[in-house]
């Protein structure tokens, strides 16, 4: 085995690869998009404080529809980003860390398709903690799962191969983000914290998808670097 050097860049694809960059460019829609929905569809919400609510009470209500769509456009472009990762990075020889964004991606699509129970205060009127729920109510559950837990374990499989490439920065940002984002489930499923649910799993939310667009950019980035100056793996 040749001792290419160290970085992302020595271990993608041509930048003749159209298709490949088209997929990671999917990633950065996908953040862009979720994000922009929730804000929007939040703040013309009668009755809904981003600070108590959660993104998924969106989907309840006449205009649900389109937090559900938001929800499954965001899992299929991040199941796209998913395919483009694993294209970008088959001369690492990397399976876990596609692998596991893709099932970030079908948790999106799941969390869609099952529409969440009314929770903490929304619609108005609803119990804080629902006494029964409904099929589609613990699917939507299940499936956030996938998001939840399957992205910050997606960073640490990144942070160890990151460091693995040398790359220290994004080991670290891709360990801290993963570290943040189980700290602040686990507040999220253990601390009382009704009024200010929707505040830290929105702030969840955003560290996740950050990554995922900073990462997203970063391949693009290894992607431009000229073909002739990046060492090839046998």
């Amino acid at each position: 085995m040749s001792n290419p050097e160290s970085g992302i860049r020595n271990m993608v694809l041509d930048t003749s690869d159209v298709a490949t960059k088209a997929l990671l460019v999917c990633g950065v829609v996908a953040s862009l998009l979720f994000n922009l929905a929730w804000l929007g569809e939040g703040a013309a919400r009668a009755n809904y404080d981003p600070l108590q609510h959660t993104i998924s009470s969106l989907s309840l209500g006449e205009h649900g529809w389109m937090q559900v769509a938001s929800f499954i456009i965001t899992g299929l472009l991040i199941l796209a980003f998913s395919i483009g990762l694993r294209r970008a990075l088959r001369p690492s020889g990397s399976v876990w860390g596609p692998l596991l964004v893709g099932l970030v991606g079908v948790g999106k699509i799941g969390g869609g398709i099952f529409v969440t129970d009314p929770f903490n205060g929304y619609p108005p009127g609803t119990r804080r903690i629902p006494t029964e729920h409904t099929t589609h109510g613990i699917l939507h559950g299940l499936f956030a799962v996938l998001f939840f837990i399957g992205l910050p374990i997606s960073c640490f499989v990144f942070a160890r191969l990151f460091a693995r490439l040398g790359e220290r920065r994004w080991a670290a940002y891709s360990g801290c983000s993963g570290f943040a984002m189980f700290a602040l489930f686990f507040l999220l499923v253990f601390a009382d914290i009704a009024r200010l649910f929707g505040l830290f799993q929105r702030t969840t939310v955003i560290i996740g998808f950050a990554w995922i667009t900073l990462l997203a950019l970063h391949m693009l980035k290894g992607l431009a670097t000229p073909s002739e100056n990046r060492a090839k793996v046998t």
